[in-house]
């Protein structure tokens, strides 16, 4: 089992409705974008880290090295390991920097809306690997 994570996912399912809260306090509305990552009403803005970008270079040539050793030997597992590594550090940096940035937006405001990406559509078009880096989805769902 070469580096693998293992999580636990508990659902629980009950009858109980929850009523939509009203508006209430400070509301500020973000739009998501590839130029800066978050554009607010009060006219702050977030830039966008690169994070894919960053460490692109290092990836490949972890990738490359795994690519010359001989499939299924120790050294080739070990490859492996790095490269799943190197993965996981780049979702980790994207992952706090998504926590600490919705953290900010909710010190600022009680609501706020965004606009209704459609996240499945952007990971399609020319600009894929800039949408995918940004995980404006992962971002959306830590907001709510």
């Amino acid at each position: 089992m070469r580096g693998t994570q293992w999580y636990v996912v508990v659902t629980i399912e009950s009858d109980i409705s929850v009523p939509d809260a009203p508006v209430r306090g400070r509301a500020i509305g973000i739009d998501l974008g590839l130029e800066r990552f978050l554009t607010a009403s009060d006219r702050s803005f977030q830039e966008r880290p690169k994070f894919f970008k960053s460490m692109q270079r290092k990836l490949k040539l972890l990738q490359r090295r795994a690519a010359r050793k001989q499939k299924g030997s120790q050294n080739w597992e070990k490859a492996q390991i790095e490269v799943t590594k190197m993965h996981h550090r780049i979702a980790n940096r994207r992952k706090d920097f998504h926590l600490k940035t919705a953290h900010q937006l909710c010190d600022r405001a009680q609501t706020i809306f965004a606009e209704d990406l459609n996240v499945t559509g952007l990971t399609r078009g020319m600009l894929r690997t800039d949408c995918v880096d940004a995980a404006f989805g992962q971002f959306l769902s830590l907001t709510e």
